[in-house]
């Protein structure tokens, strides 16, 4: 995917973005509001010229002036919402905490899996590279409770539980 190579002047020569639907319009095509295809990971893509963009990141630049200094995170996880007040700018790690289950979690808590050795639910995170173990715990409930309270702390604004 092409990253910074575009510039606000050029994309508004191409499209004209609606921030409260998320949609974008052909300028010089008439075309109705084009919500764009999804990529293998579900994010929506859209293609000017010879390059294909992310829309959200295309959203930041229309809005902004700039591309995002890293990376965008859709705040309630709707890889397709680019509304713009859905988006924020994000490091990866912050990005990364605002995430559902994997689909391998077999605890169905975040935070929360199964020590096989002793059959008690352990409850850790991740914070700044650095795992935390926060203890072991009889009831996968019991475990994630103690999660929460840590990640919600640890990571703010872009906790997800």
């Amino acid at each position: 995917m092409a990253t910074t190579d575009l510039t606000q002047s050029a994309l508004l020569e191409y499209l004209s973005y609606d921030p409260e639907s998320g949609f974008f319009k052909f300028v010089k095509k008439h075309r109705k509001e084009f919500p764009g295809n999804a990529d293998k990971d579900g994010y929506l893509v859209i293609r000017i010229g010879n390059c294909t963009y992310f829309m959200h990141r295309l959203a930041w630049l229309y809005m902004y002036g700039e591309h995002p200094a890293d990376c965008l995170d859709h705040r309630n996880r709707v890889k397709h919402d680019n509304r713009i007040l859905n988006l924020r700018e994000a490091t990866r790690s912050q990005n990364n905490k605002n995430t559902s289950l994997v689909a391998r979690n077999q605890s169905g808590y975040k935070g929360v899996s199964i020590r096989k050795d002793t059959g008690k639910w352990r409850a850790q995170c991740r914070v700044n590279g650095k795992n935390f173990a926060l203890g072991d715990y009889k009831t996968a409930e019991d475990a994630y409770k103690v999660y929460v309270k840590f990640a919600q702390e640890k990571h703010g604004e872009f906790f997800h539980g």
